[in-house]
Parts: structure tokens; C-alpha cells; sequence
């Protein structure tokens, strides 16, 4: 199978050669960089995440191949996958999913992580009602805002 090299920008802003992606790779996604040396990187094909310094790409054991939206955490330890069975978060390091949602009969994509990666806000709509939902990090609770 062909592959295609990944190019990325170092700090100075020269491009640096850091590995190959499958061929047909595409709705590349980044994470909000918060991490110095590494990134997140989200597509079709799967979670990688990626070490400047060591120039490396390694692959986190997440299916993203039916999500409709992926959402990493500002501290790149976690991601919230969206897709047609709802809304669930994985821990990057690897670990237990968190399941926060079944979408019945209506996909919504809305979600935002709070800036220190405490808490998923994300929206929820089921029997016609629609609702704010809040998930803390620290508590594994849903609290309903609205």
C-alpha cells in the first residue's frame, strides 16, 4: 500500500520529516497543542500521538472510524469520540471508557472541553427535550445545566 510522507513545521518553522500516514489518509484533525514537545493527531484512520523531539508517531488503540466528531482535551489526555451510539470519552494513556450519552434518534455534535481539561460540556437531546449537560472529570458525574 502506498504511503505518503507527513511533514510537520519545528519551532523555527522548518519542516521536519516525522514518519508516513496510510495513503487515502484524510480529515486530518489536531489536538490544541498544550504539551511543549508533542501533539495529538485525529483522523479516519485512527488516534496517533506524535513527539516533536523524539520525531516519532505512535498509535493510541481508539476507533475513530464511525465518529461524526472527535474532541481532545486542552491537556491531550483524553478524547471525546461522537458518533451515532453517542458520546464517549477515552483516556488517551489507554484505560476505561466513559459512556456520557446514547443518541437515540438525534446526532448532535456539540461538546467543549473546559480549558483545564476538567470538565465536557455537550449537549443531549432525547423526547424532544434538549439539555446542557456538564461531565466532571473528578466526580465521573453528569450534572444537566439546562
Amino acid at each position: 500500500m502506498a504511503k505518503n510522507r507527513l511533514l510537520l513545521p519545528r519551532a523555527a518553522g522548518i519542516a521536519a520529516l516525522i514518519g508516513c500516514v496510510l495513503a487515502g489518509t484524510s480529515g486530518i484533525a489536531w489536538a490544541q497543542q498544550t504539551q511543549p514537545n508533542s501533539a495529538v493527531l485525529v483522523d479516519s484512520k485512527g488516534v496517533f500521538i506524535v513527539d516533536f523531539a523524539a520525531g516519532t508517531a505512535s498509535v493510541v488503540a481508539i476507533d475513530v472510524s464511525m465518529s461524526v466528531k472527535t474532541l481532545v482535551s486542552p491537556d491531550q489526555s483524553l478524547i471525546a469520540v461522537i458518533d451515532a451510539e453517542g458520546l464517549t470519552v477515552y483516556s488517551l494513556q489507554g484505560g476505561n471508557a466513559t459512556k456520557l450519552g446514547n443518541f437515540t434518534r438525534t446526532l448532535d455534535t456539540r461538546a467543549a472541553w473546559s480549558a483545564d481539561s476538567s470538565s465536557l460540556a455537550f449537549v443531549h437531546r432525547s423526547g424532544g427535550k434538549t439539555e446542557v449537560r456538564l461531565w466532571s472529570r473528578a466526580t465521573g458525574q453528569v450534572k444537566v445545566l439546562l
